[in-house]
């Protein structure tokens, strides 16, 4: 899980706006395509819909590299090198522990970088 650094408005307005694909999608369903409509090129689609000029990149294609590429821009913590930041960022072990706590949201951040802190 990684921390961005979208300000908190945008962050709700890029939700939602995830959310209203959903529902069009719900009334008329789209086709799964690797080229042009997969998780991360709709990622990148919505981010250029508020303003960004994200271009378009391998890294959003090989959908692993995705975070890279989001370091690479500066859209993640880069006072650490991407391989810590990669480490610190892998909730995977502390989410199986917290299970099914009320608090899991915030319990699987702790210890994940904030940009600009």
């Amino acid at each position: 899980m990684y921390r961005t650094r979208i300000p908190e408005e945008k962050a709700r307005r890029f939700f939602i706006e995830y959310v209203r694909q959903i529902n069009r999608m719900k009334r008329t369903p789209e086709w799964y395509n690797t080229l042009t409509t997969n998780c991360t090129t709709n990622i990148v689609r919505h981010v250029r819909a508020f303003g960004s000029h994200t271009r378009y990149s391998w890294k959003i294609l090989l959908s692993g590299y995705a975070p890279q590429y989001a370091y690479e821009l500066g859209e993640l913590e880069t006072t650490i090198p991407f391989k810590e930041l990669k480490r610190l960022s892998y909730i995977n072990p502390i989410a199986h522990a917290v299970g099914d706590d009320p608090e899991f949201s915030s319990k699987v951040r702790v210890g994940i970088p904030v940009p600009g802190q």
